[in-house]
């Protein structure tokens, strides 16, 4: 059984580079030219396999290239994985074999436009799409200062944190589960986007990773900050100012569907003030505006 693997998340832990703290790691299974089983941990699989091809990666399977990626998981923690690869390295061939056929955590790191394409599938209004897209791209500029070498990951959650909004609005941040998982989508990346709905829908996952922190924050920000924009004669976030928007935000008629409690709580959990985070996402929204 074969497994495609997408654009990963981290850089290989095993190359000894600097990693992000909140990372998830990944433990592999590759078949080599010879049919045999290599297993490994890392925090970059498809840059990992990569290695292995180059003939830079183990010296078990520089012999038995070319490799490819049938199975993986994913962890919190590197010493979760450790303990995973050390067990998995034990088993049998044949034990190793029921693994992969049975696909007990098969899943797949979808790349931006993977993601696009995925929340196109399920939301036909404009509305939602742009919105997607200004999170996506808000997210990636954040990621830039937080978490730079993950950028596309932050921008992937972005696109996919409403994919079931607009079929499921009752449902929102609980079907998701349901339709990425049908969708072979990676449980870490389905735990990110359920995450943004913590404490104001049925999500049973708390932001942890800045990243998700992040998401949190900007998911209603951003919605506002576009309403303030739009009531400017520029109709635009080129020209505008923090100054308006913190007006509008002490103003709860106005668009009242942008939960300010959830932008307060955002920046409490980022560890920012809010001015900054109403600044930062102004000035990250003015770039997504260029680039579109």
């Amino acid at each position: 059984m074969t497994c495609k693997v997408w654009a990963a998340i981290w850089q290989s832990v095993e190359c000894g580079e600097d990693r992000a703290l909140e990372s998830k790691y990944y433990v592999y299974i590759l078949r080599c030219s010879d049919n045999s089983l290599y297993t490994g941990y890392t925090y970059d699989v498809e840059r990992r396999v990569a290695v292995h091809n180059a003939g830079q990666g183990a010296k078990y399977t520089r012999s038995r290239r070319p490799v490819e990626c049938v199975y993986f998981e994913s962890f919190e923690g590197k010493s979760e994985a450790m303990r995973r690869e050390s067990a998995i390295k034990k088993m049998s061939k044949k034990e190793k074999t029921n693994i992969i056929q049975k696909e007990i955590i098969m899943s797949k790191i979808p790349t931006v436009d993977e993601a696009r394409a995925l929340m196109s599938k399920y939301n036909e209004e404009s509305f939602h799409r742009r919105h997607a897209e200004t999170v996506s791209g808000v997210m990636r500029c954040f990621a830039e200062e937080y978490d730079p070498q993950n950028a596309n990951y932050w921008a992937v959650v972005g696109m996919l944190h409403d994919v079931d909004y607009e079929r499921f609005p009752a449902e929102h941040c609980v079907k998701c589960r349901e339709i990425l998982r049908d969708e072979g989508v990676d449980e870490g990346v389905i735990d990110s986007v359920v995450s943004h709905g913590w404490s104001m829908s049925g999500a049973d996952v708390e932001p942890k990773h800045i990243m998700e922190k992040t998401l949190f924050a900007v998911d209603e920000l951003t919605g506002l900050i576009g309403a303030v924009a739009l009531v400017r004669p520029s109709k635009s976030v080129m020209d505008l100012e923090l100054s308006s928007v913190k007006k509008k935000f002490k103003t709860p008629a106005f668009a009242v569907g942008c939960s300010r409690e959830a932008i307060i709580k955002g920046a409490e959990m980022m560890g920012i003030e809010l001015d900054e985070l109403i600044e930062k996402t102004i000035i990250a929204m003015r770039r997504v505006e260029e680039e579109t």
